[in-house]
């Protein structure tokens, strides 16, 4: 698969994730490893990207245990983008589909 396409889709899916609640990287990583393949090195550029884009925000989180974490939220940016993002996935999808499904013999 391309890298430019995936690096896409993988901004949606992480935009996505972090509506359920805030997370940290490895939370993330958590949620979407199983499903997509995604290295850390992969997810850090680009949740510096979504950072930067002011997509997500960044936060430390005082854990009981051990040293304080790094999470990620979702700005109002970031659910505005989401959605439009989400909206171009799906139409790209469905012409996908249509031309796929159209007879080429």
């Amino acid at each position: 698969m391309d890298s430019q396409f995936k690096k896409g889709a993988l901004e949606i899916c992480i935009l996505k994730v972090l509506t359920k609640k805030s997370m940290s990287t490895f939370e993330i990583m958590g949620e979407l490893h199983e499903k997509l393949e995604i290295t850390e090195n992969t997810i850090y550029s680009i949740l510096r990207r979504l950072q930067k884009d002011g997509l997500i925000k960044p936060f430390t989180k005082k854990l009981p245990m051990g040293a304080p974490r790094k999470y990620f939220e979702l700005s109002e940016l970031g659910e505005i983008t989401l959605k439009e993002r989400y909206q171009q996935w799906n139409n790209f999808i469905k012409h996908v589909e249509e031309v796929m499904e159209e007879d080429y013999e």
